[in-house]
């Protein structure tokens, strides 16, 4: 009788323990991703949203006042984040290192600290 206690007590110990022993993928929200990524998943939400909202104004379930506020609003988001894409863009178009001696080069320098060479 305590061996079948003694194994219903370990078996209930193994239910309760299992789950925090085993290895769970990481949530999305942790994976570290870069602005464009960012930039890039919200402008896939917004499209859905609107596909979404397009949907309901077609089947009658929203009157066209609304559809069309609703709208402007998505469609005014998705131009914020392209003018945004477009500002990072010119920034990152500048070039990170020397053309001279391949020195790392700071923003906002106007001469290499290796070398001296100037920058265009």
């Amino acid at each position: 009788m305590t061996v079948v206690i003694s194994l219903l007590l370990v078996l209930c110990v193994l239910a309760l323990f299992l789950p925090l022993l085993s290895r769970k993928a990481v949530p999305e929200f942790y994976i570290s991703s870069t602005p464009a990524e960012d930039r890039e998943r919200e402008q896939t939400r917004i499209k859905a949203m609107l596909a979404d909202l397009r949907q309901e104004y077609d089947a009658g379930k929203i009157p066209e006042s609304e559809f069309t506020s609703m709208a402007a609003e998505l469609l005014a988001d998705l131009d914020r984040i392209a003018a945004v894409s477009k500002s990072s863009a010119k920034r990152s178009s500048k070039r990170l290192f020397c053309d001279e001696c391949g020195a790392v080069r700071p923003p906002e320098v106007a001469a290499c600290s290796q070398c001296g060479a100037e920058f265009k």
